[in-house]
C-alpha cells in the first residue's frame, strides 16, 4: 500500500517547482472527489486513478458519518491518499467540535483536516476555535470548505488557512484556492464531486507532516518521567581511613575454618 500512495503521489507535479505559465481558471489533471454517506456504494476500482479523496467523518457534536470507516478502509486498499473533513454546525461551539473530530478520525488520516463551512450563521469565533484546536493538535490549519460567497465573507478573518472552492463551472476567475470542486457529475454511474487542485499545488502540499503527526500523538518527557519511579540509591562507601592499631588488630584475627560443602553429583544424560 505505501508503494501505491508513493505512486500516487508522483502523479502530480512538486509544489516547488515553477509552474505560473499554467491556466488556474480551468481544471487540471490533478484530480480528486469528496464522498460521505450519500456516496455509499462507490465503487473504488473504477476511480482508483483519483490522486486524493476527502471522505466526510462528523458533522457538529455527535453525528459520525456511518460510512466513514469503510471509506477510509477501501480508499486506502487502493492506494489513494485519503482525507476527512467535518461538516460544521453553529449550534456547539468550534472547541467542542473539533474534539468530536479528533475522536473519530484522530491521526488516522493522510491529508490536511478540512472544515466545511455552508451555512450561514457560523460565526468568526466560532470558527476560529475550531481552527485554533486543529492547528494544536496536527500542527496545521484544517483547509476551509467555501463558495465564492463565504470565501468573501470570511478569506480576510482566515488569511493563514487554505481554501476548497466550491464553484461549479467551466472556468473560474478565483485563483488563490488550493482546491477547486469544479461539478458534480456521474463517473460510470456514481454521482460524485470533481474536484482539481491548484497548478502551483500537488497532492504532496496537501499530505500531513510527519512533525504534525508526532505532535499530536507523542507523550512529553516530562509526563513520561513523572510516571517513572526513582531509583533507590545505593549506600555511600565510607572513605574513612582505618588507624594502623585496627590494621594490626585485624591482621591478627584468626580466621575461621571453612567446613567442605557436601554437593550431590549431577546427573547427566546418556
Amino acid at each position: 500500500m505505501a508503494i501505491a500512495l508513493v505512486l500516487q503521489v508522483a502523479l502530480c507535479v512538486d509544489a516547488k517547482s515553477p509552474r505560473k505559465q499554467r491556466n488556474a481558471s480551468t481544471p487540471v489533471a490533478c484530480h480528486g472527489y469528496d464522498i460521505s454517506h450519500h456516496n455509499d456504494e462507490v465503487q473504488w476500482d473504477k476511480i482508483k486513478d483519483a490522486q486524493f479523496v476527502y471522505a466526510k467523518a462528523t458533522e457538529g457534536l455527535r453525528y459520525n458519518d456511518p460510512c466513514y470507516k469503510k471509506h477510509l478502509k477501501k480508499g486506502r486498499e487502493f492506494g489513494i491518499p485519503m482525507g476527512a473533513y467535518h461538516f460544521m454546525s453553529s449550534q456547539v461551539s468550534g472547541k467542542q467540535q473539533f474534539e468530536h473530530f479528533k475522536a473519530v478520525v484522530g491521526r488516522n488520516t493522510d491529508l490536511i483536516p478540512v472544515l466545511d463551512v455552508e451555512l450561514d450563521d457560523l460565526t468568526v469565533e466560532n470558527l476560529q476555535e475550531f481552527i485554533d484546536a486543529c492547528k494544536n493538535y496536527y500542527g496545521t490549519r484544517p483547509i476551509i470548505y467555501v463558495s465564492p460567497k463565504r470565501y468573501e465573507r470570511y478569506r480576510k478573518a482566515f488569511d493563514g488557512c487554505m481554501w476548497w472552492m466550491a464553484h461549479h463551472t467551466a472556468t473560474t476567475d478565483r485563483k488563490d484556492y488550493v482546491i477547486w470542486q469544479y461539478k458534480i457529475d456521474k463517473v460510470h454511474g456514481m454521482k460524485l464531486d470533481h474536484n482539481c487542485l491548484h497548478p502551483n499545488y500537488s497532492v504532496r502540499s496537501l499530505l500531513l507532516g510527519k512533525g504534525a503527526a508526532k505532535k499530536a500523538g507523542a507523550v512529553s518527557k516530562k509526563t513520561r518521567n513523572s510516571k517513572t519511579k526513582a531509583a533507590p540509591k545505593s549506600p555511600k562507601r565510607s572513605t574513612k581511613k582505618s588507624s594502623p592499631k585496627a590494621k594490626q588488630a585485624k591482621k591478627n584475627t584468626p580466621k575461621k575454618a571453612v567446613s567442605p560443602v557436601k554437593t550431590k553429583p549431577r546427573q547427566g544424560k546418556r
